[in-house]
């Protein structure tokens, strides 16, 4: 990967001592920043590992379930989170999670979708969210029931998480793509979709 040249040394930033050299911390900080910036500007240059190309799906219930205790109605189950990823051989991605929450009758859904361009580097990936959109429904109040697309602010902290992948087999041997989101904690194990 090259390097954009770096930017001429600024007077506000920096002192030239008697012997031509700099003295000021503040330039060096400012070249490094002009090298952090370069790389993460070539780090979303669309690409995407032949092992992940494809649809992935995860997903998990919550076996708790809740009664009304007077009546013994049935309120439901404790919830559960789904999760998919799709990965183009171009870079583009597409990534979709869904989460219900219930506790004790009171329940919380929310689904939010997200597409953009991928960039891996080894082990790692992060996510360039072009758009994403969130929908949520509640039973505790019209506030907690929405639909909108993602502002341009969440849009961009999506876009700065970073996440490991790596490819494994399952109990059974068959292949899975594990993904840590946000690069440490455990790793989720994603199965391919047909």
């Amino acid at each position: 990967m090259g390097h954009s040249p770096l930017p001429e040394p600024n007077s506000i930033f920096c002192t030239v001592g008697a012997n031509g050299t700099m003295k000021n911390l503040l330039t060096k900080v400012a070249t490094i920043g002009a090298l952090t910036i370069s790389f993460a500007t070539a780090a979303f240059a669309p690409s995407t590992p032949t092992e992940m190309v494809g649809k992935w799906k995860w997903g998990t219930i919550n076996p708790t379930w809740f009664e009304d205790k007077y009546t013994g109605e049935y309120k439901g189950h404790g919830g559960g989170v789904s999760a998919y990823f799709e990965f183009e051989k171009n870079g583009k991605f597409k990534h979709f999670v869904y989460v219900e929450m219930n506790t004790n009758g009171f329940k919380n859904q929310t689904y939010t979708t997200m597409e953009g361009t991928v960039a891996a580097e080894g082990d790692t990936f992060r996510l360039k969210v072009e758009k994403g959109f969130y929908r949520s429904r509640s039973n505790m109040g019209a506030k907690n029931n929405f639909d909108r697309p993602m502002t341009d602010e969440e849009r961009s902290k999506a876009s700065k998480n970073p996440y490991k992948w790596r490819k494994a087999a399952d109990e059974q041997g068959k292949e899975v793509l594990q993904i840590i989101n946000g690069a440490q904690g455990p790793w989720t194990s994603f199965r391919r979709d047909k």
